[in-house]
């Protein structure tokens, strides 16, 4: 079994990516394993000729975790412009109560991204298999384990964080607005593509009317 651990956040024009780098690998660095780094050394990768600079975490992550913190070109910024990082895991290899309760937060904490996800990496697949069945330019996904922060949610939804943490609260095991945003377990138990699927329609089904 193979999961994802997906963090997305916004390139900031006041913010260089070398300055970005410093404040993910101080991060990193508080994060005990085997998601935290050790107090090395870590050089600000380049774009070279490129539009995006990778830092490879796969020598520096325990556990068989592997992974890529990806910065998006700072110059000519359009909307498309992100910083993401993108980790692959096998959630029986790990303490999964563990990342849930406590290492999700701390990422998010250093990242500040606007949408971070823990699914089955199976929904990939899927997703891109049934791609010409949804609209990709307002496409979204519930996920079993999720961030969203505030304008992130307005943009699928239409309604504030405290609306949407009231619509939910009765489907979903845990959920807490954080840094400007909301975080939400679905479900902590680890999930087959259908039942990842399941949360996505009932999810929706509650947002029905805000999504036609």
């Amino acid at each position: 079994m193979k999961y994802i651990f997906e963090l997305t956040s916004k390139v900031q024009e006041s913010e260089s990516h070398i300055e970005k780098h410093h404040k993910v690998i101080e991060g990193l660095k508080l994060i005990s394993e085997p998601w935290g780094i050790d107090n090395g050394e870590y050089p600000t990768p380049e774009f070279g000729s490129g539009i995006t600079a990778t830092f490879s975490l796969n020598r520096l992550l325990k556990n068989r975790i592997k992974g890529d913190i990806i910065y998006g070109y700072r110059k000519n910024m359009t909307i498309q412009n992100e910083d993401k990082i993108f980790i692959e895991f096998n959630p029986k290899k790990i303490d999964y109560v563990h990342f849930i309760e406590n290492v999700f937060k701390k990422y998010i904490f250093f990242f500040n991204p606007f949408e971070a996800l823990v699914y089955n990496q199976n929904v990939i697949f899927y997703d891109y298999e049934n791609r010409n069945q949804s609209d990709l330019s307002i496409f979204f996904r519930f996920h079993p384990i999720f961030f969203w922060d505030a304008g992130y949610c307005m943009r699928n939804l239409r309604i504030s964080l405290v609306d949407f943490k009231a619509e939910i609260s009765g489907f979903v095991e845990y959920s807490e607005l954080f840094q400007n945003g909301i975080i939400v377990v679905v479900n902590s138990k680890l999930l087959t593509l259908q039942e990842s699927n399941e949360i996505d329609l009932n999810l929706k089904a509650i947002f029905s009317k805000a999504l036609e």
